[in-house]
């Protein structure tokens, strides 16, 4: 789905209105945390969240935490719901054999760079992750776990977008939030808060200012990460793009493209893990021919055209598409 335009702006009537709703969904999830008693696995657990519905950095975050931990000499694996993939699982994401349509675009997408295993039950995934002879995982990075408490962890991380904030403030589906951000303090290690531009940190929102301020009284670990975005190509002055991406925040993904020098640009905004089809490929396609412009898009989005049907649109518009890597780094990785 598209995030609502009224989730970022100040609550309004249609916000109030969805109130009821609001609560009865963050009261669920306080009666799921309290009645829960979560196991351990046999191996430390970094969870690593949003507050927010998404949007926030969380995938570049994980996969910047697996390559420390990697130098650090340590064999990490994901685990992750596989969101928007039809094989349940307990699986190992292999990417050359499986699809996003399969096993989630998110989960491809980091499955270069780390093992990822993917299934709703995260005991039998954390399971796979360490008795597989190819994986033998010695620590294991929860997935978007914040609000799961199946497993013990050994350090909750929520990741925030400095610049995103928390919205209107308000829980789903008045607002973007999955709980009220001092529901989270109790059970939070560590935050981790992402910026486009860390030389620049002055001024927060006044919902992030607030929240950490809380996080520092209680003793919570604040890092500071910088956001920075990789494309394969220098843009020249006269070069026309035609960005495209279905992702949590598409307008975030616009604002990098003009941050890389992009002027003369057209954009196309799908829904978040939008499965792309012949008709939007040759859409999209066309409409690149007619401006003379460049495609470009997300590692995200990329991961649900590989593997599309040699001859077809989606596997041309894969073809003819350039990809914008974000990256995450850590000001202090030492620290951390």
């Amino acid at each position: 789905m598209k995030a609502p335009q009224f989730w970022t702006s100040k609550p309004g009537a249609f916000s109030s209105l969805l109130s009821p709703l609001a609560f009865l969904y963050a009261t669920a999830g306080k009666l799921r945390h309290n009645f829960a008693t979560p196991s351990h696995c046999g191996r430390p657990v970094i969870c690593i969240g949003n507050i927010n519905l998404g949007g926030t950095g969380k995938t570049p975050t994980t996969l910047m935490i697996a390559e420390l931990l990697k130098d650090a000499g340590h064999k990490p694996a994901v685990l992750s719901r596989g969101y928007g993939g039809s094989l349940k699982g307990p699986l190992a994401v292999d990417p050359n054999r499986h699809s996003a349509a399969e096993v989630g675009d998110e989960p491809l997408m980091m499955s270069a760079d780390v093992p990822v295993i993917i299934g709703a039950d995260r005991h039998r995934t954390a399971r796979l992750a360490i008795l597989d002879p190819d994986i033998a995982a010695d620590i294991l990075l929860m997935d978007d776990g914040l609000q799961n408490p199946a497993l013990s962890r050994a350090y909750n991380i929520a990741v925030i977008d400095a610049e995103t904030g928390f919205g209107n403030g308000r829980v789903f589906p008045a607002g973007p939030l999955r709980e009220m951000p001092e529901s989270a303090l109790g059970r939070l290690d560590g935050i981790f808060l992402l910026h486009r531009d860390t030389s620049q940190r002055t001024g927060l929102r006044h919902d992030v200012q607030t929240f950490l301020d809380h996080c520092r009284q209680r003793g919570i670990d604040i890092f500071e990460c910088r956001i920075e975005a990789q494309l394969s190509f220098k843009p020249e002055r006269e070069d026309i793009i035609l960005g495209y991406c279905g992702i949590g925040r598409p307008q975030k993904f616009f604002d990098t493209l003009a941050d890389l020098g992009f002027k003369n640009s057209h954009t196309a905004a799908f829904a978040d893990h939008h499965p792309f089809s012949e008709r939007d490929a040759g859409r999209l396609l066309d409409l690149a021919a007619i401006n003379g412009a460049h495609l470009i898009t997300t590692r995200k989005d990329m991961s649900r055209l590989q593997n599309a049907a040699p001859g077809s649109r989606v596997a041309e518009l894969c073809a003819e598409s350039h990809v914008v890597d974000i990256r995450c780094h850590l000001d202090q990785p030492k620290a951390f």
